[in-house]
């Protein structure tokens, strides 16, 4: 469904920071992509999504395709109309608009009302912890209920590929674990495709199928999450445990080998 190759991008004519990279989310299929902060996972978000632009961002080199389509340099409208759709870091919602207007706003482009009516119900369903605040402020909502509806809110778009940038980010881990579970869902029953950046590895390798880890802006592991989950790398890095069980200092930790995917 969505395939990028050899994408290279830079900041401000000059700052090179997505080196080379290629990635592949299937039909139907949840893919993670990992990495330390910096990393440049968010800037791979921002040009699927077609939002380089406000923050002087280039493509130079590479290609973004999606089901066929050509993406690269398209507006942020026309591709939100292709069914991609991003609930960004930091949530983004409308702090003064209510729960339930914030849900509605995801449906903008649609014109389906009875439909609509019908997916305003299921992101209900799925977040029941948002029915009796339907009427509350957004602004005044707990982290976990703010992500809660970040993410109902990009379900009301009726997205072909959901694109989640650091969905645990400042959420104690039994709410992560929620949302997670509930984009789990969603996939199962929808069948929407689903594109999750996180630095919490080990909990977003225990959702996916498939995972890219992220160094320095490329791809230097990738693999099926079971094998990624126990990659002593990522043990080392993300845990800080090595191959005799013992805690290492951060410190101390090396950098992965690099390793060239796309070389055939």
């Amino acid at each position: 469904m969505l395939g990028i190759k050899n994408l290279e991008i830079t900041y401000h004519d000059i700052i090179l920071v997505i080196k080379g990279i290629s990635l592949t989310v299937k039909d139907g299929s949840m893919v993670a992509l990992l990495g330390a902060n910096g990393a440049g996972k968010s800037t791979i978000l921002k040009a699927v999504s077609g939002v380089l632009e406000v923050e002087d961002g280039d493509i130079e080199d590479g290609t973004i395709d999606f089901d066929g389509i050509r993406l690269n340099n398209k507006t942020p409208h026309f591709i939100v109309k292709k069914g991609l759709i991003q609930v960004p870091e930091g949530r983004r919602i409308f702090d003064e608009l209510t729960v339930e207007e914030n849900i509605r706003i995801g449906s903008f482009l649609r014109k389906d009302s009875k439909k609509i009516k019908e997916d305003y119900e299921n992101v209900l369903a799925y977040f029941p912890s948002l029915v009796h605040l339907k009427k509350r402020l957004a602004g005044y909502l707990s982290g976990g209920e703010q992500q809660m509806l970040a993410i109902g809110r990009a379900m009301m778009a009726k997205p072909r590929l959901l694109m989640l940038d650091e969905p645990s980010l400042g959420l104690a881990p039994i709410l992560a674990h929620q949302v997670f579970n509930r984009v789990k869902e969603f996939n199962s029953r929808e069948g929407v495709s689903v594109l999750l950046v996180e630095q919490n590895a080990i909990m977003a390798l225990d959702v996916v199928e498939y995972g890219y880890i992220m160094e320095n802006g490329k791809i230097v592991l990738d693999g099926p999450s079971h094998k990624l989950v126990e990659n002593p790398d990522i043990k080392e890095f993300y845990l800080g445990l090595t191959d005799v069980g013992g805690k290492k200092s951060y410190r101390d930790i090396k950098h992965y080998k690099r390793r060239k995917r796309w070389l055939s």
